[in-house]
């Protein structure tokens, strides 16, 4: 699932609690930091969500373009790819 809402993700994820629940979809999210604080979240709080459901959370690598996994207190790339937690070796397994 594709989600860019210009700022309204958390929005979204919080809309869709019975589907992240349920059937578990990967997440590709645009995150910008600005824009969802002019709506009153932030990508911390918006990526603390998505952890919560029991997603992982992937970056591009500026280097390689691959997935790697988002650290702490580094920065998201502009897109962030959220893999449920049970579906992580499998999806990377595939692109990787």
């Amino acid at each position: 699932v594709k989600i860019d809402v210009e700022g309204a993700e958390a929005r979204v994820i919080a809309g869709a609690m019975k589907v992240l629940t349920s059937m578990r979809p990967l997440l590709l999210l645009e995150v910008n930091d600005k824009a969802l604080r002019d709506q009153g979240n932030s990508a911390a709080s918006l990526v603390s969500s998505l952890r919560d459901l029991k997603y992982e959370i992937f970056v591009f690598s500026p280097i390689t373009g691959l997935l790697e996994s988002a650290t702490d207190g580094s920065p998201l790339s502009a897109n962030v790819v959220a893999i449920p937690h049970e579906s992580v070796s499998e999806i990377l397994s595939l692109v990787g």
